[in-house]
């Protein structure tokens, strides 16, 4: 988990970076003005991520350390891109200069929760609720709007894919990141969780919330670090310069980074799959020797109980009295003929039908002539 979490936050934090290192001017759907938030976003959400990270290793700085701050930074890291899509979607729209200033108010409310609940669990299960799920989906809302008012045939068929593809991996960021909560103990925080999420699935929600970042950031490359306006804001032309040579660069890094993120997943699918089938094991022993080991402990105090029995004893004297008249050749002779019988059990007269009903569930196969040569009969 802690690989899972290095990654996580790195992935974020490419994004972040990518997102700034852009030729943010004069791209086509019209969003420069706006994306310097979903750049922060990132840089946030990943230096979140790597906060979780030291509190589960609990150094170089103690977990409780950095517990509270962790939890003011998770809903701090979706403000931004909470913003981003209400800018995005409402800009040029009458309620807009109202609207933009919406954050203020879910920080607001977020604070009144966290001070009046004092559950960092709790807390952090709002932000995803109220800020987080609603961001992600505001934000798709805002690019098919851009991409609704853009002029279709001006759009090279990048762009235009990286706008879709932006559009879909928000919706599922929302759902994965938003609606995928901690557990708790209501409702829907108990039936949708990363714990039914990871038994469902068999990998952990975080490292899908992973490949949404990663993936996002090569979409928004895409979609404005390629093509844009040019200087007239007339014709469409692919953008160069050493800005976007380094963007180029980053972009290339961050491909490199899906496929090693990747196979890192497939390795981790397949350890977490082995670890728990030889957990399933092992707790198939444990139960196994546990139901043996009570089983026989309950024959034994049966067999105890039983030994214990008046009418027991009484039979074991009767019979111990009856073999000490015998010399020693006799009841050599004798056991001899009853293990042949026991052997064959219809050989067994009815002399012998009370030793045997007697013992047929205690005496084991030529077993009297060890039971028979005692002396004792307390059982």
């Amino acid at each position: 988990m802690q690989v899972l979490l290095f990654f996580y936050g790195l992935a974020f934090l490419i994004m972040g970076v990518l997102t700034f290192a852009m030729s943010q001017k004069r791209d086509l759907l019209g969003l420069s003005e706006d994306l310097w938030l979903l750049g922060l976003f990132g840089l946030l959400h990943g230096v979140h991520e790597w906060v979780d990270l030291v509190i589960l290793r609990s150094s170089p700085v103690h977990a409780e350390v950095l517990t509270v701050f962790g939890a003011w930074l998770l809903p701090l890291s979706f403000f931004p891109l909470f913003q981003f899509g209400v800018r995005i979607l409402f800009r040029g729209m009458r309620p807009f200069p109202f609207l933009k200033y919406l954050w203020m108010v879910l920080l607001a409310g977020w604070v009144v929760a966290f001070f009046s609940t004092h559950d960092l669990l709790i807390s952090g299960i709002i932000a995803r609720y109220f800020i987080c799920f609603p961001g992600a989906l505001l934000a798709a809302a805002g690019l098919l709007r851009a991409l609704w008012k853009a002029d279709k045939e001006k759009l090279p068929a990048m762009v235009l894919t990286g706008a879709i593809g932006a559009v879909v991996l928000f919706i599922f960021y929302g759902i994965l990141s938003g609606l995928v909560v901690p557990k708790a103990g209501f409702l829907p925080a108990s039936w949708i969780n990363d714990s039914h999420f990871l038994e469902v699935a068999g990998i952990p929600v975080q490292f899908f919330r992973m490949l949404c970042a990663i993936l996002l950031a090569v979409s928004i490359f895409a979609l404005i670090g390629i093509y844009g306006f040019d200087e007239k804001g007339t014709r469409v032309v692919r953008r160069g310069g050493i800005r976007q040579g380094l963007t180029l660069w980053l972009s290339v890094t961050t491909f490199f980074a899906i496929f090693i993120i990747s196979l890192f997943g497939f390795l981790l699918v397949v350890q977490m799959r082995e670890q728990t089938v030889g957990e399933g094991l092992q707790e198939d022993a444990e139960s196994i020797a546990l139901s043996i080991s009570r089983d026989v402990y309950r024959q034994e105090e049966e067999l105890r109980a039983f030994f214990k029995e008046p009418e027991w004893k009484k039979l074991l004297t009767d019979i111990n009295a009856r073999y000490e008249s015998r010399s020693s050749r006799e009841r050599e002779d004798h056991f001899k003929e009853m293990d042949r019988k026991w052997a064959d059990p219809s050989a067994v007269g009815l002399e012998n039908y009370l030793d045997r009903s007697m013992t047929a569930r205690l005496i084991p196969r030529n077993g009297w002539r060890r039971f028979f040569l005692r002396t004792d009969t307390e059982g």
